[in-house]
């Protein structure tokens, strides 16, 4: 970060757990919060992080509580039981690589844009 002349180094930030499809493929980062607070207390910091990762899902959590944010259609929900892979995969799928497979020649994989 630059302040006046001079280059600072932000602090590190640390996602509390990275959802993956596969080892080079993460689709999700999850915000954990401590059982007293709200789920809804994490939800713009995981977002931050998504964003900054590149990824396409991000969760808030404290355990009993569950929103979802989905960058397809930058909307959030409440979700009723834990982030299944393939609901993920899924939606991927639908929206992302038909627009892909135009771009990239004999159907190249996808690789993840996040060095984690």
């Amino acid at each position: 970060m630059l302040r006046g002349d001079r280059a600072e180094r932000l602090p590190l930030r640390r996602v509390d757990y990275v959802l993956r499809y596969t080892d080079s493929f993460p689709i999700a980062v999850v915000e954990a919060k401590e059982e007293s607070k709200l789920a809804v207390a994490g939800l713009e910091q995981v977002k931050s992080y998504a964003r900054e990762l590149g990824l396409l899902f991000a969760y808030a959590t404290n355990g009993h509580e569950i929103i979802e944010w989905d960058a397809f259609t930058n909307t959030t929900r409440t979700i009723l039981s834990h982030p299944m892979c393939c609901c993920c995969t899924s939606r991927f799928d639908k929206v992302i690589l038909p627009h892909r497979k135009l771009a990239e020649p004999n159907g190249l994989q996808l690789e993840s844009k996040a060095d984690l």
